[in-house]
């Protein structure tokens, strides 16, 4: 009779994490910021190119609720100007991948947004790692992320 109990016990505790929508979102921390970009901490240049390439001074991967991300970077251009670009993005995880994607569907007869792409990566509690450029000639760029510190 306890057998039957404790298989029954499993059986409903089974079932009950088995229906958990693993598409959506999950509990993460808020922000995570940028360290490293194929294992070379930033600030550091985007990626090996000939001439002087853009240097990544910073850059953070925000989500919030209702899956919504904000992607931020900082980078200072070859002439030296900095500039500041932000995308809004959905997330999806599974597991520990990650798929980020467009915010807002494209709007018909309006131009295409190139910074509009898709990302995927690897995710934890203490890393997040995404391919940015997935098939570059010179290897994928890979930016490593940790979690921002709170104060």
């Amino acid at each position: 009779m306890r057998l039957s109990c404790q298989k029954a016990f499993l059986l409903l505790l089974l079932a009950t994490i088995a229906c958990r929508d693993t598409t959506a979102p999950i509990k993460i921390p808020a922000q995570f910021d940028l360290v490293n970009i194929n294992g070379r901490p930033v600030p550091t240049y985007f990626s090996p190119t000939p001439g002087n390439p853009p240097t990544i001074l910073s850059a953070s991967l925000s989500f919030y609720e209702a899956g919504r991300a904000v992607m931020t970077e900082n980078r200072e251009d070859v002439n030296g100007t900095e500039t500041t670009t932000t995308a809004n993005l959905v997330y999806r995880i599974k597991g520990n991948q990650l798929v980020l994607s467009c915010f807002l569907p494209p709007v018909i007869d309006a131009p295409i947004d190139l910074l509009c792409v898709s990302y995927t990566g690897t995710i934890s509690a203490e890393s997040l790692s995404l391919i940015i450029v997935p098939g570059a000639i010179d290897g994928i760029v890979v930016y490593n992320y940790r979690p921002a510190l709170t104060l």
